[in-house]
């Protein structure tokens, strides 16, 4: 690049600076002048404090970049999946931890905001954040008096934290606990709101309620993903792979089937679970399987397994697999022999 060996000042003169190609980013415009497209020159001063903030300010700086992508989810699973691949983990949001930005934990996890749930509204978190933490069903829905104890946090973002499970460290969902299932939960408060709300009798029609449901089905794996998928926009992954499993791909440096999408591999070893499986055949009625899988980020791609068989060939849907993964313009290839389930 050329070097400037004098300046000399000639007034205020006014240029035009139009966008055009050149070797070294420089150029004289048609009166003389000596210009440069500058925002190279703003991009690298971002890039040398990004560098300085990811190194002595990691968390903060990992929140703040996840927190620019909370409006797409597409691009809020890649980010999660960058976290993951950092060595950090993200937790499940719960009501008395999270906040309206992402929230740092100890032992380099992250949880996510509620501004990432949809139905959750700045002034529903700012009543929850002044009313918490709850300890119980009676904290959390009724004032002391017998009044319904929120206005802002109102039904719509009940039902999504109900629906996304974010209600974990009240410990009332389980065995010998307030509700059975969080589709119990549901069902009592959401369903019955209008009931348990009246000042007067609200609570023994809560109490009536509870008992009277208590053995209503949970929702199915189906149920859940598409809540998950509807309100959120990703999967939680942790639902199929347990920790221990995917600290064992960690260590045996195993990725999962979208790190290998973003890779310059053509094959290698991938894990996925499996979340749809379609039987298909080729033009010479040969039989394969189109897979639908997800990887650690939720998002998903199409494997063509080849060689697999309906009658003999056993895939079963949320199963945690690997296999020998080839990359090609319409997604990824295996064969029935090169793949295999991984029991939890």
């Amino acid at each position: 690049m050329p070097c400037i060996k004098s300046v000399k000042y000639i007034g205020k003169l006014q240029t035009y600076d139009l966008e055009v190609k050149h070797p070294d980013h420089q150029f004289y415009l048609a009166n003389g002048a000596l210009t440069s497209n500058s925002h190279a020159v703003a991009y690298a001063i971002d890039s040398y404090q990004s560098a300085w903030l990811m190194t002595y300010f990691t968390p903060e700086w990992l929140c703040s970049y996840i927190e620019t992508m909370v409006d797409n989810p597409a691009k809020r699973a890649k980010a999660m999946s960058e976290l993951k691949s950092l060595g950090y983990k993200i937790k499940k949001l719960d009501i008395n931890y999270a906040s309206d930005q992402w929230t740092i934990l100890t032992k380099k996890r992250f949880m996510p905001s509620f501004l990432t749930v949809k139905g959750v509204g700045l002034s529903a978190i700012d009543e929850i954040k002044k009313n918490r933490p709850y300890k119980d069903v009676e904290d959390l829905l009724w004032n002391e008096d017998g009044t319904w104890k929120h206005s802002k946090f109102n039904k719509r973002a009940l039902d999504s934290l109900i629906k996304i499970g974010a209600f974990d460290s009240m410990d009332i969902i389980g065995e010998g606990k307030t509700f059975a299932s969080y589709r119990h939960m549901h069902h009592v408060i959401i369903d019955n709101i209008a009931e348990i709300k009246h000042r007067k009798r609200g609570r023994d029609s809560f109490k009536r309620i509870l008992e009277e449901t208590r053995n209503i089905q949970d929702w199915d794996k189906f149920e859940k993903i598409n809540f998950l998928e509807e309100l959120i926009g990703n999967i939680d992954i942790t639902m199929f792979v347990d920790d221990q499993l995917l600290d064992t791909f960690n260590k045996k440096n195993i990725c999962s089937v979208n790190e290998l999408n973003g890779s310059e591999d053509k094959c290698a070893i991938a894990w996925f679970v499996v979340s749809g499986v379609e039987w298909k055949k080729t033009k010479n009625k040969k039989e394969y399987a189109l897979l639908t899988v997800m990887g650690n980020d939720g998002r998903n791609f199409r494997v063509y397994c080849w060689g697999a068989k309906k009658e003999k060939t056993i895939l079963n849907q949320f199963g945690v697999y690997l296999a020998e993964l080839e990359k090609s313009d319409f997604g990824f290839a295996t064969r029935a022999w090169k793949i295999k389930e991984i029991c939890q």
